[in-house]
């Protein structure tokens, strides 16, 4: 893949260029090797500006505003794809118009479920769509927006939806599609209670091939295997659950999942009375969702040290 792109690059091939850039990109994206791929896709973004190929670009934005979301580069990403939505050109490219969605997730996380919910309304037609991936990328926003919302068993539908349907990319749990759908479903699942439904649904990447599993994939089972198992009273599971998650997204280099990890570790450690840890924990957290601005994480995170200062 690397080969194609210099190849095409060396010879001024730029539509060549244009796919092996793409190419390698889905092969970074399966790995989770998100900091090379932010590399490229800025790479690609570059070369589509300066050639004037404004499709590209535009699918370029996009691209880039999801990556820089995992890497927690959120003031960038939500440049990246306020300029794709500003662009007249979009409302005729629905693949790039579908990536706007992007932006339902960081809404969320920030606070503002209200704008979430007007954003997904306002890309309603990405649903509609007849390519499987711009369905895919509407119902696993759906889903996020209506889990904050409050309404689980509705987020849980919305996102086994596209779970069900992975077969389509056929890539195992390598696929962005896949590995989202996932998590979605085992914490709509968890919200109901339903721990039956999270152990099929982890089970489902217990049986894959080891390379079929990627790293984040694997770093998000070992988190949501230390929710399940907090759940149940299955304590010997839980503590190495949270530290392997939290080693998987620091090597990642995945900031918001990684402080999502450790909340939910300081919480369990609170309700064990280790406080003095989880204590530790809670600061690290709170650290990375104040340069977030991640303020319903904040809240949780302030209502865990106000319980702890109550007298048992």
């Amino acid at each position: 893949m690397r080969r194609a792109l210099e190849v095409a690059l060396e010879h001024g091939l730029v539509p060549a260029a244009m796919r092996a850039y793409n190419n390698l990109q889905v092969v970074l994206e399966g790995q989770d090797r998100f900091a090379e791929l932010a590399d490229l896709s800025s790479q690609q973004l570059d070369l589509a500006r300066r050639v004037g190929d404004r499709a590209w670009e535009l699918q370029g934005l996009g691209g880039q505003g999801g990556v820089l979301i995992m890497l927690g580069r959120w003031d960038e990403a939500r440049s990246a794809i306020d300029e794709l939505r500003a662009a007249e050109e979009v409302a005729n490219l629905e693949a790039a118009g579908g990536t706007a969605l992007e932006l339902t997730s960081l809404r969320v996380h920030q606070g503002d479920v209200g704008g979430a919910r007007v954003l997904l309304d306002s890309l309603a037609w990405v649903g509609r769509s007849e390519d499987w991936q711009a369905r895919a990328l509407h119902s696993l926003s759906t889903a996020g927006v209506l889990r904050a919302e409050g309404r689980p068993a509705e987020a849980l539908a919305a996102a086994e939806e596209v779970l069900a349907a992975r077969a389509k990319v056929g890539s195992g749990w390598r696929s962005g599609f896949a590995k989202n759908a996932l998590v979605a479903s085992v914490e709509a699942a968890l919200d109901l209670g339903n721990h039956e439904r999270v152990q099929e649904l982890l089970a489902m990447v217990a049986a894959a091939l080891p390379g079929q599993v990627s790293p984040w994939i694997r770093a998000q089972v070992a988190r949501l295997t230390a929710r399940l198992a907090a759940a149940t009273g299955d304590i010997e599971l839980v503590e190495p659950g949270f530290e392997a998650a939290e080693s998987g997204f620091r090597e990642l280099q995945t900031p918001f999942f990684l402080a999502v990890t450790l909340t939910e570790h300081s919480e369990w450690l609170a309700s064990r009375g280790r406080q003095d840890q989880s204590m530790s924990l809670q600061a690290e957290a709170r650290e990375i969702f104040e340069r977030l601005r991640a303020r319903p994480w904040l809240d949780r995170l302030g209502t865990l040290v106000n319980s702890a200062s109550v007298p048992a």
